[in-house]
Parts: structure tokens; C-alpha cells; sequence
């Protein structure tokens, strides 16, 4: 038997002659392997130098160069000389744009504290940059919230009676606010009253669906409304799901605004409404994605097809409407988002979307100091905007409204014969 002085001393020397080049210039414990555990656990490029290569004095050869130099030199990132402020590395594809995770729907700025580890490590050509990842935001002091218990919409309302709601909601909601795929709709409400627990948080836009069907049927709504209406509000207030922000979530917030600017205070909607366009902004809606810098592994963005690009266009754009329509008509500040390249929606027969966001877009931009000549400006073209719909024709006339009041603050008086019909 081998005495215990004898056991590791041999076998420890003779790992430290095979370390990798990263760990020797980083005065790391490498174990030999290609690659070794420690530049698999820091993302750094693991490889080796030729044994001849005296191991007291490792050489970082720069680029450009063929062969290291004989003269010992500290050591350097690739890319940075001696005397040289550090510069960035090839960071025209990797900081020029913002970055998008489609894994969880996830849009962020690179200079955020989520998005600048991975933006560095990518900078300095790691093989495993670091995720977007909250690092030190969240302590770990105390456990996030528990999910919330919910009762199942399939206990408040039957299949049946959905469908009979839905066409309510599909002749007089859908044709302004495009904000709902019918397809996908009918496919997850079958999922969801067989017990796919994956829908549940696509109960929320049936619920939205449901509550506002029943309200504009009047009298012939369903008797437990507002008990669907406190069902989706569970399920978008519930921790579990509102951690990653999805499209069916604004979907769903643009459902309840709708529904508490038809039915409670504007304070509500209009709060309502602001948390749309937050959650819009934190998946990226207001952006084409394709255009956008996707953060994953392999830097392929996932698939779009032109209908689901032109869904999200139309869900953006009606949400962004809302708040900017809701803000100006209670003199509250809309969301104000740095950047939009949202392309337009398209005109289509028998939607009328686009006419809505036409509308919201004639309001001023500036509307606590807009002048006298930008609101007469902004009243006349309101007023010859096409009444393509009614609810449309209704919009206007708040949105006139909206402009008459502040101009009257401004003592001007209008011209009673400028707005006249012909």
C-alpha cells in the first residue's frame, strides 16, 4: 500500500505542464481536458501551445501577427497594443442594435443592466456569453411571490355560451380594435375547455373576448360578467405570468382597457392603458424585429410569417392608439416610447384599424404647449377624416372635443361657420 505522503504530488505537476494558454495567462487550475472545465465555465477560448513553448512565460499573439514573439510582453486582449486605450472589437453587429430574446419574448436595450454582459461578452468574442439575465437586480433576500389561485372560466361560462358571446364581440369590437388572431382564438379556447393547462394564460383574452361581447349585448349579457371580468384580471396580475411579458398579455390588457373605458372611471382605463404600451415596449412590439439584433446562441432570428408580423403591427398600433387618445381626452401624459419602426397596418375590407390609428396620429404631439394654429390645424383635419364607421365618427367627436377645450383655455373662439357641412 502506498504511503499517504506518496499519493498526488507527481500527478499535480504533471497537469499544470498540460494547462490551456487561458488559465496559465489567468493563474487558473486547469484539469487538461480540450476544453478544460474552467474555459467551458468562463466562456473563454480554450486551447494549447506547442510543449516546446516554455511554460514560464506565456506569449499572446496579437492579431495580425504569424508568430509570437521572443520578447515577453503582459498580457492583452486580441485587438489591443501596448500604450492603446482599449477599443471595441468588431461591435457594428453587436452594439448598433437593441436585442430581442425570442425564447421569452424579451426586447431590452444594449446598456441595460440585463442586456451589457451578454453585449461584452459577445464584444470580446467569448464562445459562451453570458444570457440576458438580471444579474444582481434580484438578491435573492426574499422569494418571489406565489402564483395566484383562479378559478376556471370553463366554471363561470360553458363552451357554448362563448361562441353565442364571441359574435357579438367579432361584429362590433374587432372590426376597430384588430388586436385578437381569430384563428388562433378558436384553436386555443378548444385547448382550453379540454384542460390544456398551457392555455391558461390565454384565458385572459377569451375572458377579454367574453366580458366585452356580453357588455355591448345589453340586457342579454351574461349574468356572471363580472366575475369573467375579475377572472382575466386574476390572470394578468398573477406573478406566474406577468414575469415574461407575452403578445396574448397585451392582447389581453388592450381587452380590459377597452372594457373599463366603456364601463368605469378614465383614471382606471387610462392606467389601464399605460400598462399596455409598458408591456408592448418589453417584448419589442413597437419595433420590427427583424430589424432588431436577436440575442440567442446561434444570432438566427426565429421565423415571422407575414400574418403574424402584420397581427403584432395591428395589436402595437391599436394599443398605442388608445393610450394616445385616452391621454390627450383626460389631459393625462401618454407613454412616450424613444424609438418606434412599427410599420403601418394595411387597409383592409370591413377593418377599420387603420383608421383608428389615422385618427390618434392628427393629435399633437406636444399637447400641453401646441399653440392655437396646431390645434385649428389639427381640428380641421379630424373633422375631414372619412366617418368610415361609426364608432369612428364617435371617436372624432371626443377627439374634437379634446382640441375645442384647449382651445378655448387659449380664448379662442371658433369660427361656428368652419365646420359647417356642405
Amino acid at each position: 500500500m502506498a504511503s499517504p505522503g506518496s499519493t498526488a504530488v507527481p500527478h499535480k505537476r504533471q497537469r499544470v505542464r498540460k494547462a490551456c494558454v487561458p488559465c496559465r495567462e489567468r493563474k487558473r487550475k486547469c484539469n487538461g481536458k480540450s476544453p478544460c472545465e474552467m474555459c467551458v465555465a468562463y466562456g473563454y477560448v480554450c486551447h494549447y501551445i506547442d510543449s516546446r513553448v516554455p511554460s514560464a512565460s506565456p506569449q499572446v499573439q496579437q492579431v495580425g501577427e504569424t508568430s509570437p514573439d521572443t520578447e515577453s510582453r503582459p498580457f492583452v486582449l486580441p485587438g489591443i497594443h501596448r500604450n492603446e486605450q482599449p477599443q471595441p472589437i468588431n461591435t457594428q453587429n453587436v452594439t448598433s442594435q437593441n436585442i430581442v430574446d425570442p425564447t421569452k419574448s424579451r426586447y431590452t436595450i444594449q446598456h441595460s443592466a440585463v442586456a451589457f454582459p451578454r453585449c461584452l461578452g459577445l464584444e470580446l468574442r467569448s464562445t459562451n456569453p453570458p444570457r440576458l439575465h438580471s444579474f444582481a437586480w434580484h438578491c435573492g433576500i426574499r422569494p418571489e411571490e406565489n402564483p395566484n389561485s383562479h378559478a376556471l372560466l370553463s366554471d363561470l361560462v360553458t363552451k357554448e355560451e362563448y361562441y353565442r358571446i364571441s359574435k357579438v364581440y367579432f361584429s362590433v369590437v374587432h372590426p376597430i380594435f384588430d388586436v385578437v388572431n381569430p384563428e388562433q382564438l378558436a384553436k386555443n379556447v378548444e385547448k382550453y375547455w379540454d384542460g390544456d393547462v398551457k392555455t391558461l394564460e390565454y384565458g385572459a383574452v377569451i375572458a377579454g373576448v367574453i366580458a366585452l361581447g356580453s357588455f355591448f349585448m345589453g340586457s342579454l349579457g351574461h349574468p356572471r360578467e363580472m366575475d369573467i371580468v375579475q377572472y382575466a384580471k386574476g390572470i394578468l396580475d398573477d406573478p406566474t405570468f406577468s414575469r415574461i411579458p407575452t403578445v396574448e398579455q397585451v392582447s389581453a390588457w388592450v381587452l380590459r382597457t377597452i372594457y373599463l373605458r366603456a364601463t368605469s372611471r378614465p383614471h382606471v382605463a387610462w392606467l389601464a392603458s399605460c400598462v399596455t404600451i409598458h408591456l408592448s415596449e418589453a417584448i419589442g412590439l413597437h419595433h420590427e424585429i427583424d430589424r432588431e439584433d436577436i440575442a440567442i446562441s446561434n444570432n438566427v432570428p426565429p421565423k415571422r410569417t407575414t400574418v403574424v408580423s402584420e397581427h403584432t403591427r395591428r395589436l402595437f398600433w391599436c394599443a398605442w392608439s388608445i393610450n394616445t387618445i385616452l391621454s390627450y381626452d383626460y389631459g393625462r401624459s401618454s407613454v412616450t416610447l424613444n424609438r418606434i419602426t412599427c410599420k403601418p397596418v394595411k387597409e383592409t375590407d370591413g377593418n377599420f384599424t387603420a383608421h383608428l390609428v389615422a385618427l390618434a396620429h392628427l393629435i399633437p404631439q406636444d399637447s400641453v404647449n401646441a399653440n392655437a394654429a396646431q390645434l385649428l390645424q389639427a381640428l380641421a383635419a379630424v373633422h375631414e377624416s372619412p366617418n368610415a364607421h361609426p364608432f369612428l365618427s364617435l371617436t372624432k367627436g371626443d377627439i374634437c372635443l379634446s382640441l375645442y377645450r384647449r382651445l378655448r383655455l387659449l380664448n379662442h373662439i371658433l369660427d361656428k361657420m368652419l365646420f359647417t357641412n356642405n
